[in-house]
């Protein structure tokens, strides 16, 4: 941009409505970032609510996790923190139980595994140092596929947390918004 001091009337206008544009701009972006987060958490609350049933305990969740998506709405920053927090949880929670699905699939065919190897029959998990290395490789069956169902679900939800709490953290259009609403 350019200095204001040296320019005619005419064009510190031109600049000025092009700032107000630009800034337009980027305020609708990220209201549009925050609608769309603020739907995402609306309904996976319902989600969650239909999945595990109505619950007193689900429904207080749904309740909270309303009416923080308002707040976002409302601009509340404070809300954005607690929504990055969410989703980076969010998004280790669906990548551990991705790891634990199939940790336990493998047991099911007893499979040896590099951290341990599982007993089925009395349900008990050994230190597995060396078996890797003096087994030779073997591979369970391909799971079934309701387990290729739940690995892409929780796949797609790890990556939908992961850049979620990216763009709540570090988009300026989602800063400017929150500003923006706020005051």
């Amino acid at each position: 941009m350019t200095s204001l001091d040296n320019l005619t009337a005419e064009q510190k206008r031109q600049e000025l409505q092009a700032f107000y544009a630009k800034q337009q701009k980027t305020l609708g972006r990220g209201k549009a970032i925050i609608v769309a987060i603020a739907a995402f958490a609306i309904l996976g609350s319902i989600y969650d609510a239909i999945v595990l049933g109505f619950s007193g305990l689900v429904l207080v969740g749904m309740v909270i996790n309303i009416c923080c998506a308002i707040a976002l709405l409302n601009g509340f920053s404070w809300v954005r923190y607690f929504y990055i927090a969410v989703f980076v949880f969010g998004a280790f929670a669906a990548f551990f139980a991705i790891s634990e699905i199939e940790m336990q699939r493998r047991a099911e065919h007893n499979v040896p595994t590099i951290l341990y190897s599982w007993d089925a029959e009395t349900g008990t998990a050994t230190p597995n140092h060396f078996t890797p290395l003096l087994t030779p490789h073997y591979e369970p069956p391909p799971p079934p596929s309701y387990f290729i169902a739940t690995y892409v679900r929780l796949a797609i939800l790890t990556v939908v947390y992961t850049v979620c709490a990216i763009v709540l953290k570090f988009s300026k259009s989602v800063k400017e918004y929150l500003y923006a609403a706020r005051h």
